[in-house]
């Protein structure tokens, strides 16, 4: 199901993405609007790198257990609200989001709502946090650092780690860095179960130079995808070289 070399140990498969090939991003990424947003999605690939802008997510197309690890390394154009994240595979939406130097998402609702500013790990979704109005996802703010330093032009490693029902994430640049862990539950209990890692933006700009995943594929998932696979190619026609 990848299209790169992929190395494998005590059940974690371990992938590394350069961007020197577009259909190995077409095929094993899918570009797609990571919440709801009035922006649109915004992603061009380069040879070896890829322009994310707009409210814009770039997930590979396996589903993680919650023990996975991606890493990326970023060059920022505009710094603030990017990220790394998970997206539960359901019908029901929940993420997991490391949230570089956010400027749009907001805590409490109406007149009250204010942003929340700096580097946080949020918790999105149904059920997350009970005060939600019935049509909206609730945010929960598991850990933060409540500024951010962050210039345009920095060079950042980042990385987000989820084992079981925690989250962590973790930058490094020139202007500035920081370290979060959180437990990621919800007002209704529950956490996130298996699903796709990536990245994404929310008006920031980012230029993705390199991509690494670490991580234990859901097998139930990858049963049913493959099944879907085999039921969709009808093999080769039997009267062809009659």
């Amino acid at each position: 199901l990848v299209h790169v070399p992929a190395t494998t140990k005590k059940g974690r498969i371990e992938l590394e993405y350069q961007f020197n090939d577009q259909r190995v991003f077409d095929e094993d990424f899918t570009v797609e609007q990571p919440f709801s947003s009035e922006q649109p999605v915004q992603v061009k690939w380069s040879r070896g790198a890829v322009m994310m802008e707009k409210t814009s997510g770039v997930l590979h197309r396996l589903v993680f257990l919650p023990d996975v690890r991606i890493e990326a390394d970023v060059e920022v154009h505009q710094p603030h609200d990017f990220g790394l994240l998970a997206v539960e595979e359901s019908n029901e939406f929940r993420a997991v989001l490391f949230n570089i130097a956010n400027t749009k998402f907001k805590l409490k609702k109406g007149d009250a709502a204010k942003v929340n500013p700096g580097h946080l790990l949020w918790y999105i979704g149904q059920g997350v946090w009970s005060a939600a109005d019935k049509d909206a996802h609730g945010f929960i703010k598991i850990a933060e650092k409540n500024r951010s330093k962050l210039e345009s032009g920095d060079r950042l490693k980042l990385e987000f780690e989820r084992r079981k029902d925690q989250a962590e994430g973790t930058f490094q640049g020139k202007t500035d860095g920081v370290h979060l862990k959180g437990k990621v539950v919800g007002d209704d209990g529950s956490t996130m179960g298996p699903g796709r890692v990536g990245l994404f933006t929310h008006s920031g700009i980012i230029l993705v130079k390199s991509v690494r995943i670490s991580g234990v594929v859901d097998m139930e998932w990858f049963r049913k995808e493959l099944a879907f696979m085999v039921a969709a190619d009808p093999g080769p026609d039997p009267d062809d070289g009659k």
